[in-house]
């Protein structure tokens, strides 16, 4: 794959989630185990 002229605004806070420690949902696939874990963790108080 070759980098596309948005990849900087893409990369950005992708690497800023990965820094913080917040999780990055990139694909359907990951975005629906983020939504179980925290269903499955409920709030944190």
């Amino acid at each position: 794959m070759n980098a596309h002229p948005h990849e900087p605004d893409i990369a950005t806070p992708t690497r800023s989630c990965d820094v913080h420690n917040i999780p990055d949902a990139t694909n359907t696939a990951s975005a629906g185990l983020i939504i179980t874990k925290l269903e499955e963790y409920g709030p944190r108080h």
